[in-house]
């Protein structure tokens, strides 16, 4: 499994991470949102993107405002698809203005 990690571009450092992704608790994986901060940046962007389709809200309003910091080449199509689809309104709205800004 490892060797299968590290040929797609999964760090070491990122094993342990897999553990608080599939937490059942919101709050685990709000530390994972801060955890893949510490990554390379197409690794923390990669984490981000999966963390904004998480269940919980929180997580993804938490995802979004940090990927909005890396530069994301894709942080434009990302923000439309979360500010039209998002059923939370914080996330909606965080979304919309990122897509303001982003242009």
């Amino acid at each position: 499994i490892r060797v299968v990690l590290r040929q797609r571009g999964f760090a070491e450092a990122e094993w342990a991470l897999a553990k608080l992704f599939s937490s059942p608790h919101v709050e685990d994986r709000k530390q994972l949102v801060e955890a893949v901060s510490a990554l390379p940046a197409e690794n923390t962007r990669r984490w981000l993107r999966w963390l904004l389709k998480d269940d919980a809200a929180e997580i993804r309003l938490h995802a979004l405002t940090v990927l909005a910091t890396t530069n994301d080449p894709q942080l434009f199509h990302l923000a439309r698809e979360m500010a039209v689809a998002d059923q939370d309104a914080r996330v909606s709205e965080l979304a919309s203005r990122i897509m303001r800004q982003v242009r």
